[in-house]
């Protein structure tokens, strides 16, 4: 399993804070006097909202790349797609992208957000290891 490691210290990171930060506004706020606390509508809208960036948060973190033997499983922010070797005609990294991406014989483009430019030679690493895979099974498939 490939996953960026920036993106995932970093997610994993504030959603540890921001549920650290909700569980002491749960446990402060409601005892808390009423001059000096905060109203129950205000604490329920603060935990919707922290809930909904923690929930974000761990969606970012689940982005990955799984290489199995009959293809690749690319787990997206928004869509997980399962590509099989021999559908796979192209595996490309160009300098107009943020991510390496594949092309389907169908004529579709799939973008893998588990190798961004951002990690520099570790991606180039990957994708250089990812196109012997694909040529290899590519010709045993076809």
């Amino acid at each position: 399993m490939v996953r960026p490691r920036w993106l995932l210290a970093v997610s994993l990171t504030l959603a540890v804070v921001i549920t650290a930060g909700l569980i002491l506004l749960v446990i402060s706020a409601p005892g808390a006097p009423a001059d000096q606390g905060y109203p129950l509508r205000d604490v329920i809208a603060w935990l919707v909202l922290g809930t909904i960036v923690v929930g974000l948060l761990l969606r970012t973190a689940r982005i990955a790349l799984i290489i199995t033997a009959d293809g690749l499983v690319i787990r997206n922010y928004g869509r997980t797609r399962i590509v099989a070797y021999p559908a796979i005609v192209r595996v490309t990294y160009t300098t107009d992208s943020d991510w390496v991406a594949i092309e389907t014989n169908e004529g579709h483009r799939h973008t893998i957000q588990a190798l961004p430019r951002s990690e520099g030679r570790s991606t180039l690493a990957w994708y250089v290891w990812l196109v012997a895979v694909v040529n290899d099974e590519g010709r045993s498939d076809r």
